[in-house]
């Protein structure tokens, strides 16, 4: 019997990793949930605040020591606060920028939050907007991809989870795509002028 409560409890604890939407390791991306399984919403009205979770999934590595990471996103998008997951942080960067060192290193899960922005989002249902990361303009590794700071004073770019997405809209967009049966004709019109 327990046993199988031993068991039990460790599959509880282990759910939460099992919903990491990225299986690539290394990935830093935006999520709307801390657990790193929701990257889309759809139905958001007008002057609702959206929180949104910079998230590392799947790092290979136990301890980190800082990030840095930029933000794009839409007109419609405003950003009112922020806050960064570690109690002994110094940010160095500006605007839109994140160059961030710890004092103290977080030690790292399958979804790690780095930072939560608010966000407020000012366009109707039926407007879509992204929201994107990049790296940093400058950049210490890569201005395209984020980096982490690793033990020993170690950068490393990490990959960026828009890669793996289908689709462009993180807000009032289409957060999945239905297969559709079509016809051979139906497809050919597609490429008639």
């Amino acid at each position: 019997m327990k046993l199988l409560l031993l068991f039990a409890a460790c599959l509880f604890w282990a759910l939460p990793a099992l919903a990491v939407v990225n299986p690539q390791d290394n990935v830093i991306g935006p999520y709307f949930d801390e657990s790193a399984d929701l990257d889309c919403l759809e139905g958001v009205g007008m002057n609702t605040q959206l929180p949104v979770y910079i998230i590392l999934t799947r790092p290979t590595f136990g301890e980190l020591f800082g990030f840095e990471v930029g933000l794009d996103y839409g007109s419609n998008l405003v950003l009112v606060g922020q806050q960064i997951h570690n109690d002994q942080a110094l940010n160095v960067g500006s605007g839109n920028d994140f160059v961030v060192g710890f004092g103290t290193p977080t030690y790292t899960r399958e979804a790690t939050v780095l930072m939560t922005l608010t966000m407020l989002y000012l366009g109707t249902v039926d407007s879509p907007t992204y929201f994107a990361l990049r790296g940093t303009q400058p950049s210490s590794v890569d201005p395209d991809y984020p980096a982490v700071l690793l033990a020993d004073g170690e950068l490393m770019a990490t990959a960026l989870h828009s890669q793996y997405r289908p689709y462009p809209y993180l807000i009032n967009g289409q957060c999945d795509f239905e297969d559709e049966d079509r016809s051979w004709d139906g497809v050919k019109s597609l490429y008639r002028r």
